[in-house]
């Protein structure tokens, strides 16, 4: 009986204990996790944003057809082999990285483009952009200029690939869930695609439409192949106006048929008006691009001309104008991402 009741008494004070013991527990280790990040470089104020920064769940992603056809492309490929891979403090190899090694290792490799492991001295190199301009490749950090905690590298569709804090790996997230204060790129723009027919900065699991006019017969034409633009253009007859909008990579198809006797276009995102124009003589050239998105893209037709008496436009304004000159409008054609 009485080690029955010795055992009674000793329980609750095992019991009891517990709590504190985990709270001591707790407070090493982030006491050791303070003493590692210290000695990596990063100050105690910057030690204390990233622990406090939020758990944000992976995003998927697609590759689309990024292809490294620029140093853009091949900055975000090569971060991208190291998905996975854990944060360590000061870790600047594929056997662990904080955010500005992950940063420092990526460019080194990829683009042969040196920079030091270090958010703020990061900072210092290529020129600020705004945050609704993004491309890929782009930086982005987070803190106070001068005075950044963390950083990232842009990969399109408001994303960002990075080393996020200890305990987690690296991984895609979406800037929504964790928005960045300031951005700087560091590469090559190369080509503006509104001055010349171009894919540099087209975004992943997106398509430029390029625009282009022949004034000689008042016809426009579109097409989302870069080199057939560029062909086009070199055509003396035809003018580039630059981007007509931002297709999606997925979506609902819009065709293209040509009119073999005049050259004309038509495109259309109705499988039944496509086999109609077949029908009647029209070439099926294919699917051009595809359809979605939250911007409609307007068709108008023009019942006094021959050739170029359709046009596409993701502009009300120029919607309106046409119309004003004696255009018929025939609705929303289809839809698109955004304007570029």
């Amino acid at each position: 009986m009485k080690r029955i009741l010795l055992a009674l008494l000793v329980c609750p004070i095992v019991f009891l204990a517990a709590e504190p013991v985990k709270a001591q527990t707790n407070e090493k280790a982030l006491t050791l996790e303070k003493r590692s990040a210290l000695a990596s470089g990063v100050t105690t104020r910057q030690f204390e944003q990233i622990m406090t920064m939020p758990e944000v769940p992976a995003a998927a992603f697609e590759l689309g057809s990024l292809d490294a056809a620029n140093d853009q492309q091949k900055v975000v490929l090569e971060a991208l082999n190291y998905l996975g891979v854990p944060y360590v403090w000061g870790g600047a190899t594929p056997e662990g990285f904080d955010c500005s090694g992950l940063v420092s290792y990526v460019f080194e490799r990829a683009v042969g483009k040196p920079l030091p492991h270090y958010t703020v001295s990061q900072e210092a190199y290529g020129k600020e952009v705004a945050l609704s301009e993004l491309q890929l490749g782009d930086l982005v950090f987070y803190g106070e200029r001068g005075a950044s905690y963390h950083v990232g590298i842009y990969v399109g569709e408001g994303k960002m690939i990075h080393a996020p804090q200890p305990g987690e790996s690296v991984k895609v997230i979406e800037l929504k869930y964790y928005q960045p204060d300031f951005a700087r790129r560091l590469l090559n723009e190369g080509p503006n695609p509104s001055q010349q027919p171009a894919n540099t900065g087209e975004g992943l699991n997106e398509r430029y439409i390029f625009r282009l006019y022949n004034p000689k017969q008042g016809e426009h034409f579109y097409t989302a192949n870069v080199n057939e633009a560029t062909s086009l253009r070199d055509r003396s007859k035809w003018q580039y106006e630059g981007l007509g909008w931002v297709a999606p990579r997925k979506g609902k198809a819009v065709y293209r048929l040509c009119n073999p006797n005049t050259s004309d276009h038509v495109y259309t995102i109705s499988w039944e008006e496509a086999q109609y124009l077949k029908k009647v003589g029209w070439r099926d050239e294919g699917i051009s691009w595809y359809s979605g998105g939250a911007k409609p893209l307007y068709r108008l037709y023009n019942p006094n001309a021959t050739v170029g008496s359709h046009h596409y436009t993701l502009s009300q304004a120029e919607r309106d104008y046409l119309i004003k000159q004696g255009w018929q409008a025939e609705g929303v054609a289809w839809y698109a991402l955004r304007a570029y």
